[in-house]
């Protein structure tokens, strides 16, 4: 299976729709290497969107069962080249068969993951939207 990542399609058009999907994608990933002082903290506005659009999709195992993995209405595509900038990698995982089989369990075990770091995810994310917003 070759390597993947999901990256912002730079439709800026709804400016508020792309801020709804990067919160989406932000609040069960984590997005802190793009605050300041992090290792993406130079990225541009449409680097930090496909940041934290590719580390959703690479949380997910690029998969999800309806395929929306990389979907983020329709502002974000999939590709196979590196979209890493610099010192900031792009993580990516190739795990999708492996989630294929396991999904429930999987789901199963995150969900006390993501109840004991919402309260960091909120804080993160409040933070990595003014960030962004001061990009634009």
């Amino acid at each position: 299976m070759p390597k993947r990542w999901c990256v912002f399609n730079g439709d800026k058009t709804n400016l508020t729709k792309v801020e709804n999907q990067v919160s989406r994608a932000c609040t069960e990933a984590d997005c802190t290497s793009v605050l300041p002082g992090g290792s993406c903290s130079q990225l541009t506005f449409e680097q930090n969107v496909s940041y934290a659009f590719n580390r959703y999709f690479q949380m997910n195992s690029q998969y999800s069962a309806n395929g929306s993995s990389c979907e983020f209405e329709k502002l974000a595509t999939v590709v196979t080249q590196d979209p890493s900038v610099g010192t900031c990698k792009f993580p990516v995982e190739i795990l999708a068969a492996e989630r294929a089989e396991t999904d429930g369990l999987m789901k199963r075990s995150r969900v006390g993951e993501r109840l004991q770091g919402s309260f960091r995810s909120a804080v993160v994310l409040s933070l990595l939207l003014i960030f962004l917003l001061r990009l634009i």
